[in-house]
């Protein structure tokens, strides 16, 4: 790899994760705490989106959602999700942040 993705994901300065979904990406993400925008791709992706999105409540989807599972999606639609995603003084954004704290210690608490 071209860059450790876990030092990247453990620095103060990162807020969120724009993910492909691989199964790796998504451990990393979940054991660092750090809430995730999916972008699914093909394969196990889209069950791995439907995990963070809906099962756990660790991100939003940014492609994959009901109407748009195979289209494009254009940059101001990106930009209004993660303008959204990144605005820390929502009680939408703190409740993900609360979320993404809770699993993460579950995660790491679980290896220990």
């Amino acid at each position: 790899p071209w860059c450790d993705q876990m030092k990247v994901l453990a620095h103060g300065a990162v807020g969120g994760f724009l993910t492909h979904c691989g199964w790796n990406s998504v451990l990393e993400g979940v054991f660092m705490g750090v809430p995730m925008i999916t972008f699914p791709l093909v394969f196990d992706q889209k069950a791995n989106s439907k995990l963070i999105v809906e099962d756990w409540g660790l991100g939003w989807r940014g492609k994959g959602s009901i109407g748009v599972e195979n289209s494009l999606i254009d940059r101001e639609r990106i930009a209004g999700i993660i303008k959204r995603f990144m605005d820390s003084k929502s009680d939408e954004r703190k409740d993900l942040e609360r979320k993404c704290k809770e699993v993460s210690e579950m995660a790491r608490t679980s290896i220990a």
